[in-house]
């Protein structure tokens, strides 16, 4: 995730300077595409590579990795210069999704998730990586997802993100 009111930093606080993400990979601008499908798909396609990819979300830019790919994740936390203050947020498609992920969620937690998601709101799960779709991630996204039985979801709002989480067969 980056904010970029004052240059590229990651939502982690760790420095990820500007030439360094130009190094990743190309830039593809969606408003530039003849057809945003195309751009959809070629993310789709990156992210199945192994690939990063940054997208526009209601409140900053999110660097994603395919949650089903351990190199992926290992080169997200590498992007970040190791460097890993609090643990990253999978994005799901909706509250239905994190259900996939949080079969215990709390009432209170159901009824959140379907009034403010898709949307800005990321929501903090108590769970047990081994419940629910969770115990087939990744020991790598496990390890870089969960924090003291504790997990971050969240459903971003903007087109781009969830055109691209429809096709996704697991998280970013």
């Amino acid at each position: 995730r980056a904010d970029y009111s004052r240059g590229f930093r990651t939502s982690l606080h760790a420095p990820l300077s500007v030439t360094d993400a130009r190094k990743m990979s190309n830039v593809v601008d969606i408003r530039k595409a003849d057809d945003p499908r195309d751009v959809i798909h070629r993310a789709v396609a990156l992210l199945a590579e192994g690939e990063l990819v940054a997208f526009p979300t209601e409140t900053y830019y999110a660097v994603a990795a395919h949650s089903l790919k351990p190199a992926a994740v290992q080169k997200l936390c590498q992007a970040t210069n190791g460097t890993v203050p609090r643990r990253y947020s999978l994005a799901v498609k909706g509250s239905q999704e994190a259900l996939d992920h949080v079969p215990d969620m709390p009432e209170l937690g159901r009824r959140l998730s379907r009034r403010c998601w898709p949307g800005p709101v990321t929501f903090r799960f108590e769970t047990s990586d081994e419940e629910g779709l969770f115990k087939s991630l990744p020991s790598e996204t496990k390890s870089a997802v969960f924090e003291e039985g504790h997990v971050d979801l969240r459903a971003p709002a903007h087109d781009v993100v969830q055109h691209v989480l429809r096709l996704m067969p697991a998280p970013l």
